[in-house]
């Protein structure tokens, strides 16, 4: 049982601060809302924030440094000039 769910979901969410947190997530240990809820791939996966599940899904790097200006001029550039 998460700290969300035993404590009926006190807490706002991390990100939208008006909506009431329903979860929390396995990685960062932040409370989060429904709408920031990545549904686990396995039936007993984790629960992640999308935050987290872009880093476990390889799509962004956790940390800083990792933006758009440690890029090649290739991955700068902008969408639909190919």
């Amino acid at each position: 049982m998460h700290a969300a769910d035993s404590a009926g979901a006190s807490g706002a969410c991390t990100k939208h601060w008006t909506e009431r947190a329903t979860f929390v997530c396995d990685d960062c240990g932040q409370m989060w809302c429904n709408l920031c809820f990545v549904p686990p791939s396995r039936k007993r996966g984790p629960r992640r924030c999308i935050d987290c599940a872009l880093i476990a899904g390889g799509v962004k790097m956790k940390g800083r440094g990792h933006g758009i200006s440690n890029m090649n001029r290739t991955a700068k550039r902008p969408l639909g000039s190919f």
